[in-house]
């Protein structure tokens, strides 16, 4: 029994290896509102061809299509890339269903690669369908201001929810505000968040921050790492809006 699980391991681990997911040309896909669609680019760097399926979800990430009533159509949802050759999927607009005009909403875009079925091998073999799961940004006309400056209207603060002390951001643009890192100096400590997240536009979402060693200067003071529509990290830097 031992042996039979050990070769069950050993025979995933190798599966892991050998079975590339799908890539996607972007890490994040935004949306205008005037334009009909937009193209996403896939590649499959495997050595063997993939069937690739694809869907948007609202934020459930365990919503199977066409499981629910998205303003979106994918062409062609299910697509079959060979070795080392790549595909476009067609991302179009229906217009069904209002979505808010005066900020962003999220959606997500699923890629599942689905790898061809092994011949000759034993029953205990496993197959490995890849996910990969990425932010898709609607993007109304006539935002105020834009997705680049929208991180210096996120005002920080520390507070106390019912299980610890937190760093709160509240996002006050119309834009989405994707966070890869938050430091913050708090009594001549230094805390980080490695986690990061996205703060929703007229929203506020908490952190939390492990401490990391002490400082003797500027108190109060957040450094925040921030992701652009082309997934290039940037630094931003503040002061706590309830600094001593």
């Amino acid at each position: 029994m031992v042996r039979q699980f050990l070769t069950i391991f050993m025979m995933f681990i190798v599966v892991l290896k050998l079975q590339a997911s799908t890539q996607l040309a972007s890490t994040r896909i935004v949306f205008p509102a005037d334009e009909r669609e937009v193209t996403v680019q896939l590649y499959n760097p495997a050595t063997n061809a993939t069937l690739v399926q694809s869907w948007i979800d609202s934020g459930d990430r365990d919503v199977v299509p066409p499981k629910e009533d998205i303003p979106f159509l994918i062409l062609p949802p299910l697509v079959r890339i060979n070795p080392e050759q790549g595909a476009a999927l067609k991302i179009i607009f229906t217009g069904q269903g209002k979505l808010p005009q005066d900020k962003e909403t999220l959606f997500w875009l699923n890629v599942m690669d689905i790898p061809p079925l092994a011949r000759g091998k034993s029953e205990n073999h496993i197959q490995i369908a890849y996910r990969t799961r990425v932010k898709l940004f609607f993007r109304p006309a006539g935002l105020r201001g834009s997705a680049e400056q929208a991180i210096k209207s996120v005002v920080w603060k520390t507070m106390h929810n019912e299980i610890d002390d937190v760093l709160q951001g509240c996002n006050k643009s119309q834009f989405f505000v994707s966070i890869n890192r938050i430091s913050v100096i708090i009594n001549n400590k230094n805390y980080t968040n490695e986690l990061g997240g996205s703060i929703a536009p007229g929203e506020c979402e908490e952190f939390s921050a492990t401490a990391e060693g002490n400082t003797q200067s500027n108190n109060g003071a957040v450094a925040v790492e921030w992701i652009n529509d082309y997934g290039m990290v940037y630094k931003q830097e503040g002061r706590l809006s309830n600094a001593p």
